[in-house]
């Protein structure tokens, strides 16, 4: 037989209570909403939870989807712990969406698997209460200091060897002068070097190589170019479509003239990579 609530303050045990209003509480023996739940106190350490809800079903294991205030960091205040939403499968701990967190009023994503508390799935994307993705890092690298790598005469990458600044991961290798695509997308690149004690004859093609294969824009510089006393500017920018794993390259060739050398300084040699969609 249904057991039906009176409208009359009922409470049931101490544990349910429902009010003139139709309002039930668990836990609760003053509701204010149609279902108010109190949960309990939230622990101090990290993995601590405090189960709202949970729905169950099984299909050779027990599936969970839980909604927790999960405990991120250790601590008393409410900054470390956010509120959770997240499939369980026995004992493991599966993908979740998290409000909040990391003091920071966002929204979070986990997904994999872990088998040690909640917090071991790794979290994969943030929002946080400014709308930036924080989490992951978009790729950039700033490197500068040029220098050129397996000098030849039918071209060579030009090497940024000193790193400025990264974030997320760095695909750029400075002892090749090669970056390799993290992730596929459309990357931006831009690039600047110097050379020096050019010859008056001396010709510059600049471009940049995929896999290995290079491309010239039709940028040619001359030693009797922009800049006089043997030195020749050289400044490219492209935006190019890299699958994951292929190779981007700064590439450079140089004919009449095996007496030249790469400026070597800060200002004349500097290089970004950047995902930017």
């Amino acid at each position: 037989m249904p057991m039906i609530l009176g409208g009359d303050g009922t409470v049931i045990g101490g544990k349910i209570a429902a009010d003139a209003n139709g309002n039930i509480g668990v836990n609760n023996s003053s509701p204010v909403y149609r279902i108010d739940v109190n949960a309990g106190t939230q622990g101090t350490t990290a993995n601590s939870q405090v189960l709202m809800q949970r729905f169950y079903t099984s299909a050779g294991n027990s599936n969970y989807l839980e909604i927790t205030d999960t405990r991120v960091s250790s601590g008393s205040f409410w900054n470390g712990c956010g509120a959770r939403i997240q499939h369980k499968v026995d004992s493991d701990h599966q993908a979740y969406i998290q409000f909040n967190g990391g003091n920071d009023y966002g929204i979070a994503f986990g997904t994999g698997v872990g088998s040690s508390g909640p917090t071991s799935v790794p979290e994969r994307m943030r929002i946080d209460g400014s709308g930036r993705i924080t989490t992951p890092n978009q790729p950039f690298s700033a490197y500068y200091y040029a220098d050129p790598v397996n000098r030849t005469t039918t071209g060579f990458n030009v090497r940024f060897q000193t790193k400025r600044i990264s974030r997320g991961t760095d695909g750029y290798n400075s002892s090749t002068g090669a970056y390799t695509a993290p992730v596929s997308g459309v990357y931006g690149f831009t690039w600047a070097y110097l050379y020096a004690n050019m010859a008056s004859t001396a010709q510059v093609d600049d471009g940049y190589a995929i896999n290995g294969t290079a491309f010239y824009g039709g940028n040619r510089y001359t030693g009797s170019g922009y800049y006089g006393d043997g030195y020749i500017g050289v400044k490219g920018a492209v935006n190019v479509y890299l699958n994951q794993n292929d190779t981007f390259a700064v590439y450079s060739l140089v004919s009449n003239d095996a007496s030249y050398n790469l400026y070597q300084n800060d200002f004349w040699g500097y290089y970004t990579a950047a995902l930017i969609g």
